[in-house]
């Protein structure tokens, strides 16, 4: 398990390595700046269960505020769509500095 899914699950204790390792995907595919819908993330991490993906992924990066909705107000917007925090890249940075240092 990488060290993000190691502090995901510190943060979130109820969640197993599969979910953790799914949350790492999701920041990981998040990172190109540009805004993705649900389905767009699922298809990216090869989820398949929608309303698991939500309660689960989505829901924690978003309490993490490691994603943002772009509707914050209305969580169900028919063109809902989430991008990356600074909070999110930042840890996506880290992450990558910490796996391959530079020499």
């Amino acid at each position: 398990m990488s060290e993000l899914s190691q502090f995901l699950s510190q943060d979130c204790p109820k969640l197993s390595q599969v979910q953790c390792s799914k949350l790492v995907e999701v920041l990981k595919s998040s990172a190109s700046g540009e805004p993705k819908s649900a389905i767009e993330l699922m298809n990216e991490i090869g989820e398949t269960n929608r309303s698991r993906f939500r309660n689960i992924i989505l829901d924690t990066l978003v309490t993490l505020k490691m994603l943002s909705p772009l509707y914050k107000d209305n969580p169900r917007h028919p063109k809902q769509k989430y991008v990356l925090t600074e909070l999110g890249l930042s840890m996506l940075q880290e992450l990558q500095q910490k796996v391959s240092p530079p020499q």
